[in-house]
């Protein structure tokens, strides 16, 4: 049986700091727990990697004024094994 429909893990961004191998856990659709270490069981769950997970944040991009020119902010395109192809991903730095 699951504990939450959804868990979330990467590297989990807090007012505490950064939890690097965090996780953060929904239920019916709220955030009911966000940690570090081993993830709850979830029906669903996706693995972010190295990726900053920023719990709560909505469109975190635009509100933060961290568009693209701004507030030193870059995009660069990254790719798996060398070539470009249908896992073409822009990340910010």
């Amino acid at each position: 049986m699951s504990d939450f429909d959804l868990v979330v893990t990467g590297r989990v961004v807090g007012t505490d700091g950064v939890r690097e191998q965090g996780y953060v856990a929904v239920r019916a659709g709220l955030i009911e727990r966000i940690g570090e270490g081993a993830p709850p069981a979830a029906r669903q769950r996706h693995d972010f990697g190295e990726a900053f997970v920023l719990p709560g944040a909505i469109d975190a991009q635009v509100h933060s004024r961290s568009q693209a020119g701004q507030e030193r902010f870059h995009l660069v395109d990254t790719f798996s094994g060398g070539r470009r192809g249908h896992d073409d991903r822009r990340h910010a730095l």
